[in-house]
């Protein structure tokens, strides 16, 4: 068998060109080198080379020898790839309709998310700044670090914050957006420009993306039984209870884009039907959820 030599092979794989093996021998070293890119966004194939080259140069044996000592030093590449992406791979938490989650994120901020929700943290929370995407409703309690910005991206707008407590309703099916805030600032950004809020502040867009500025109506403290809604339509409330509640709920769906302003404590989906239906003077029921 004509002798084959290493170190050209590894520069052939480093440079993406043809392998100086026989056939079957450039299958497996092939595998191994697409093996590893794929564990790794961050894979550093000429700090790789250098350490399968420096791994190939060991006491001359027999051909196979050098292929497992190769092998082996890539697959030892991978697993310190692995261990050092560990910290900093992406986290996603759901919750179904009916379910309530309170999470304890790495920088002890504290987040409940309410029925039908979605949270994913981008992969290097934490570092320069805490980032995140919200679909759903959910209640923030931010850990203060002036230095590492806490930001959370909606698909209809972002919210920045340092340290502060609030409240994001960011649903995808109705295109509801809002945020209450009930400690510190709050800025609220999209195409169409920025607002500031501070404690007791309520906050509306519009599905033509024009943010309303409202009170909480005293609301100062979030609980999980609290609903605020300004010029909301019924139909995006109705959404939210059956989010929350893990109900269908069922009414006269020529009030779906009629709009109300609604600021109240309900602890069950019945307790805020009936407050909805004196409101409309028009029945609101509910049936268990498939």
């Amino acid at each position: 068998m004509p002798k084959v030599d290493y170190i050209e092979m590894a520069k052939a794989l480093g440079q993406k060109q043809e392998l100086p093996l026989p056939v079957e021998e450039q299958d497996l070293f092939a595998q191994i080198w697409d093996i590893s890119s794929e564990y790794t966004s961050t894979f550093d194939s000429a700090k790789s080379f250098e350490k399968l080259s420096a791994a190939i140069k060991a006491p001359k044996r027999s051909n196979r020898n050098y292929i497992w000592v190769a092998a082996a030093s890539v697959l030892l590449i991978i697993g310190v790839a692995l261990f050092n992406l560990l910290p900093n791979k992406e986290a996603s938490f759901a919750t179904l309709k009916g379910e309530h989650k309170t999470i304890l994120l790495d920088d002890q901020s504290e987040v409940q998310m309410q029925g039908g929700s979605e949270l994913i943290l981008d992969k290097q929370f934490n570092n320069e700044t805490r980032s995140m995407h919200l679909e759903g409703v959910a209640f923030f309690d931010v850990a203060k670090n002036p230095e590492k910005p806490f930001i959370i991206h909606t698909k209809r707008g972002t919210v920045r914050v340092l340290g502060t407590s609030f409240t994001v309703h960011a649903e995808d099916e109705t295109q509801r957006f809002a945020v209450d805030v009930y400690e510190g600032r709050v800025e609220v950004k999209n195409d169409q420009g920025a607002e500031v809020l501070t404690k007791g502040m309520h906050l509306e867009m519009d599905k033509d993306g024009q943010m309303k500025i409202g009170s909480t109506n005293g609301l100062l403290h979030y609980t999980i039984d609290q609903f605020v809604f300004v010029n909301s339509r019924v139909a995006d409330i109705v959404k939210e209870i059956e989010n929350k509640f893990g109900v269908d709920v069922n009414y006269d769906q020529s009030l779906a884009n009629q709009k109300i302003t609604l600021k109240t404590k309900a602890k069950t989906a019945d307790q805020l039907l009936r407050i909805l239906s004196g409101t409309l003077d028009s029945e609101f029921s509910t049936s268990k959820a498939p």
